[in-house]
């Protein structure tokens, strides 16, 4: 593909995934199948794609490159020696596009670009051609997600300049969607972040870590549009609920939940009258009502979902990674050991205030609030016995 004259001063940025992103039974499955192997110098990103785990792996006398695990397979093989010889190409942030992944990579010759793989040498190819511009230059971290059969990604450049660009897997498929201008201090711990909607409608952030502006896109130039033109400083991942997308955005001690249907005239702050409209009474009470509780659900499904799990059990995707393991809701002793005012201190005031994990956040959007945690301390005293 030659490169795209508006954006060749741009190159690929690594994609990231996190590690425990992975379901537990490949978890196990990597860690005795790779560990019998016992020569990796190093295991990395992973992804399960189409029942297959391709993965980031070392193994003298090569670099880091990338490897699969076939389904049914006792033992790994090397896809493809992207940077021959005992270099690493850097691939990074595997992402599954249907049968097959989707990755970063540097073959030495062409700098980091955008590759796709199924698994086979032949079938390991470059999608992008991308001129750099900037040594921190690529895809932005966590900018790749999968809208139907159309896989988009952010690709960053000098000076906090970005684009978003769109591939279908082929080469004459990847293509540029909109550039974006520099921005002073760009962040990107908390930019793009896109979210695939019911509809095939992609929403994201572009901006730096004290301001930023919610987009959507539709895969043109035309469709892809600012929703929000009031500065927000977001923190946490947009969160599907029902046809709508949730999230934080604020400063200092004021937060508030939005949510978006998609258009501009459909995003819209959910708190104060808004809230209580939808749930028929004041947010700002003791008294928990609908709306109470939809706000509820909406931070159970955000934040506690990640490591208590969808059944409460502490079973969610990060808990595998952390030490100690999330709290069992449904362990009917603790919950008898345990006062209401306590759980709401730990959902308010984070571990560390109280003496447990500092992992576990505070929450002081809520402080004004109080029958949201409430409604909160609610839905964990349902999981009592939920074995």
């Amino acid at each position: 593909m030659m490169p795209h004259p508006e954006t060749d001063r741009f190159q690929i940025h690594r994609l990231s995934m996190p590690r425990h992103s992975l379901p537990l039974t490949f978890a196990l499955l990597v860690s005795s199948s790779l560990t019998a192997q016992g020569d990796f110098k190093s295991i990395g990103d992973r992804v399960n794609v189409a029942g297959n785990l391709f993965f980031v792996a070392g193994k003298a006398p090569g670099g880091q490159e990338l490897w699969v695990l076939e389904a049914g397979k006792k033992s790994a093989h090397l896809v493809k020696d992207i940077h021959a010889g005992p270099n690493s190409s850097g691939v990074a942030g595997i992402v599954a596009f249907g049968k097959r992944a989707v990755f970063a990579a540097n073959d030495g010759k062409s700098g980091e670009q955008l590759w796709i793989s199924n698994g086979t040498t032949g079938g390991t190819t470059m999608l992008t051609s991308i001129k750099a511009d900037a040594a921190d230059a690529g895809i932005a971290h966590g900018s790749a997600v999968v809208a139907g059969s159309v896989l988009y990604f952010f690709v960053k450049g000098a000076k906090g300049a970005r684009a978003l660009w769109k591939t279908d897997g082929t080469s004459d498929g990847t293509k540029l969607v909109k550039p974006f201008e520099a921005v002073a201090n760009p962040d990107p711990n908390f930019d793009h972040r896109p979210t695939a909607m019911p509809t095939g409608v992609v929403v994201f952030r572009v901006g730096t870590s004290k301001a930023s502006r919610l987009w959507c896109t539709d895969g043109t130039t035309a469709g892809t549009r600012c929703l929000c033109d009031v500065g927000l400083a977001p923190t946490g991942p947009f969160t599907l609920v029902g046809p709508k997308l949730a999230f934080t955005a604020g400063s200092g001690a004021t937060w508030d939940i939005w949510l978006t249907d998609g258009t501009k005239a459909g995003t819209k702050k959910l708190h104060g009258k808004a809230a209580a409209k939808a749930g028929g009474g004041k947010i700002d009470g003791p008294r928990t009502t609908k709306g109470n509780r939809k706000l509820a659900k909406i931070h159970f499904l955000t934040y506690c979902v990640t490591c208590h799990g969808q059944s409460g059990k502490g079973d969610g995707p990060a808990a595998i990674a952390l030490k100690p393991k999330p709290r069992d809701w449904t362990d009917s002793k603790w919950q008898a050991s345990v006062t209401d005012k306590r759980i709401l201190q730990v959902v308010r005031d984070g571990g560390a205030a109280v003496g447990l994990s500092p992992l576990m956040a505070p929450n002081p959007m809520y402080g004004k609030n109080p029958a949201v945690l409430k409604a909160l301390v609610e839905m964990i005293r349902k999981f009592d016995g939920k074995k």
